[in-house]
């Protein structure tokens, strides 16, 4: 891309990381595998760049490279639990009480209306086979009756000790005045017939408040990567609004526990403990929300990524769309990091998936914008992979953080990390 061509709008959109041509994208939803096709889905507004009535973009792919787009996956209905928005959650072929034979295509996500949509509605919809039309809904659970509750939503399914649960983030304004971020968990072996369990975590254990400011979880995750729990939740906070909006502060995991307690033969807590590591799953500042999946013996995570500071509401109406997916990754434990890598399929079409990997010398990589000034905007230390695609920079340390930004210039990659910019 030319200084040139740098200040037109169009050069900006990603044509590896996002399908759909126009309209807002933001965390991506209800990611699994059916058969030998993957599915994901997202936030998305078709009519505006902009994050209104939420609706569930859908794509799906064969080689985690090549994607195709699909229709809305589900919609906000009127006088529904989710008339003004389907928000975030999970998908997965259920083979519980109730699915069909071979399974039931089944999405669990955040219902929200417009009197309170703090509260959201945990509520399943199932699809016919082939993931075309889901057009059966239930109400699995309303907000909880918690003193304090300040906020509820996004939904997680796990399995542990042959028992399937749910979690859920949340936020509570304790009696002395303090604002905690909590974990909360139903049991939900039938998908449609959830039991509470109470918290599994919050910011009020010491090791996990030094985590995280927030007053709020989102986008809960508990998942079993080398042999370790790792939770994953999005910071969000709040208080201290900028311009009437909540503050994001990236997304932070937590190595550590998990307990399930038993009554007998069932399930009746869940505890997530013991933590010995927390930092952030990426330190880039345009990168939000990630949805990790058990795949087999791998866990593979896609994050979202937005134009934060890059552009002004005004630029990104402009140009009719926002935000995109990143490519996946492959979780890993190092010691006590979290790290992430491509996966074997996206390496293996490295130049379609525009990857580039490199040695222990790294690489530097610039932006020149449309006054023809090129500043360095990111670096690899040492062995890793590098992805651009236009308005996207991922940049996968072998074993280190990730870092995720938006740029709006031309992006040179210096094979070297010794590079300079004069």
């Amino acid at each position: 891309m030319t200084a040139q061509q740098a200040s037109d709008p169009t050069s900006f959109f990603p044509q590896r990381h996002r399908v759909h041509a126009r309209g807002w994208i933001n965390d991506p939803n209800g990611i699994h595998k059916n058969g030998d096709t993957w599915h994901v889905y997202f936030q998305w507004n078709p009519h505006s760049a902009r994050h209104d009535r939420i609706h569930w973009g859908h794509v799906v792919s064969k080689d985690l490279v090549h994607w195709e787009e699909r229709p809305a996956a589900i919609i906000p209905r009127e006088g529904e639990a989710d008339s003004a928005g389907c928000w975030s959650g999970v998908g997965l072929v259920d083979r519980g009480p109730g699915a069909a034979e071979g399974g039931t295509p089944t999405l669990v996500y955040s219902g929200v209306e417009e009197a309170n949509p703090q509260f959201a509605s945990a509520i399943v919809a199932r699809s016919n086979s082939n993931e075309s039309l889901f057009d059966h809904f239930t109400v699995a659970a309303p907000a909880p009756d918690i003193e304090g509750l300040t906020g509820i939503r996004d939904p997680f399914v796990l399995e542990a000790e042959g028992h399937r649960f749910v979690i859920q983030g949340a936020g509570i304004k304790r009696e002395d005045g303090s604002h905690d971020a909590v974990l909360l968990a139903w049991l939900a072996d039938d998908l449609e017939r959830w039991v509470y369990l109470g918290e599994v975590a919050s910011s009020a254990d010491p090791v996990l408040r030094d985590m995280t400011r927030s007053t709020l979880w989102e986008c809960p995750q508990l998942v079993w990567v080398d042999g370790q729990w790792v939770l994953i939740v999005g910071l969000w906070h709040g208080e201290n609004e900028a311009e009437g909006k909540p503050v994001l502060q990236g997304s932070g995991y937590a190595l550590g526990s998990l307990e399930v307690r038993f009554d007998g033969d069932t399930p009746c807590g869940l505890r997530f403990h013991d933590v010995t590591s927390h930092g952030l799953v990426d330190q880039g500042p345009d990168f939000y929300a990630p949805q990790a999946y058990v795949d087999g013996d791998r866990v593979l995570l896609w994050g979202w990524s937005w134009e934060n500071a890059s552009r002004t509401q005004e630029e990104t109406d402009a140009q009719g769309w926002a935000g995109c997916l990143t490519l996946p990754r492959e979780l890993h434990v190092e010691g006590d990091l979290l790290v992430s890598r491509f996966p074997e399929e996206v390496l293996a079409n490295a130049g379609a998936a525009g990857v580039r990997e490199f040695g222990s010398d790294g690489c530097l990589l610039t932006v020149v914008d449309s006054s023809g000034v090129e500043r360095e905007v990111a670096r690899l230390e040492g062995a890793g992979a590098v992805a651009v695609d236009r308005s996207i920079i991922e940049v996968l340390p072998e074993n280190g953080t990730p870092i995720t930004l938006r740029v709006y210039g031309e992006v040179r990659i210096h094979a070297h990390a010794a590079a300079r910019v004069s």
